[in-house]
């Protein structure tokens, strides 16, 4: 349920515009779901016998979006923030989605591995860039300035 939280949550992030209230209340929901999200993963250790990788990556995204929500709070000191938020929030979104399904990797439908892995790992991937390059489009000016 968490997860589902911090994705949709996510996604809408990314899309609505930057600085609304609307943005700002559903980021700090975002980085709540994915904690609680990263920090229950490290009471699973069934699946994998121990821990795994996804482990790793739960630190991983707990550093990023820790990070990324330090850049607004600390924006009159730091330079360029903008541009560190915005790129720590959609790193750590594209981590959450390709981890998410690299999780399921062995349920799913296609026969083949590498079939699995250009559907389900490298299109998300693909479409995690363009969703980071985007707004970064859009608020170039905002960037350069920072």
């Amino acid at each position: 349920l968490t997860v589902s939280a911090a994705l949709v949550s996510g996604i809408i992030v990314l899309v609505l515009p930057k600085g609304s209230d609307v943005h700002k209340r559903l980021g700090w929901l975002y980085a709540a779901f994915t904690a609680v999200m990263a920090f229950s993963s490290f009471g699973i250790y069934e699946l994998r016998n121990g821990p795994s990788i996804f482990h790793a990556v739960s630190v991983l995204i707990l550093i990023t979006v820790g990070l990324g929500m330090y850049q607004p709070l600390r924006r009159k000191r730091r330079p360029k923030w903008l541009l560190w938020h915005l790129v720590l929030m959609q790193i750590s979104y594209v981590m959450l989605v390709v981890t998410g399904v690299a999780q399921f990797f062995d349920q799913l439908p296609f026969s083949s591995p590498a079939a699995n892995a250009v559907v389900f790992l490298q299109l998300p991937l693909i479409a995690g860039i363009v969703l980071i390059s985007l707004p970064a489009r859009r608020h170039k000016s905002a960037l350069v300035h920072a």
